[in-house]
């Protein structure tokens, strides 16, 4: 069960990223223009939320949230 659920989150995101692809070239070649954000800007920026986050949440959760997103991230690098 474990094994197919991976296999199925693999495929999904690789659907996810094709057709996010697709769509982008499409509404480009329509005229629109597609702005990417900063995403490492973005991330700084919202580091205030963390912060606050951090008094309200006991820190060895939000140390576990935080090292869980960093295999994210890792995994599914920004393009």
């Amino acid at each position: 069960m474990i094994k197919a659920a991976q296999e199925a989150s693999a495929w999904h995101r690789k659907a996810v990223v094709s057709e996010d692809d697709k769509m982008l070239a499409d509404m480009t070649a329509k005229g629109a223009t597609v702005i990417k954000p900063d995403v490492p800007a973005f991330g700084r920026a919202s580091k205030s939320v963390y912060d606050k986050a951090g008094e309200q949440f006991p820190k060895p959760v939000l140390e576990a949230l935080l090292k869980d997103t960093d295999v994210i991230k890792a995994k599914y690098p920004v393009r």
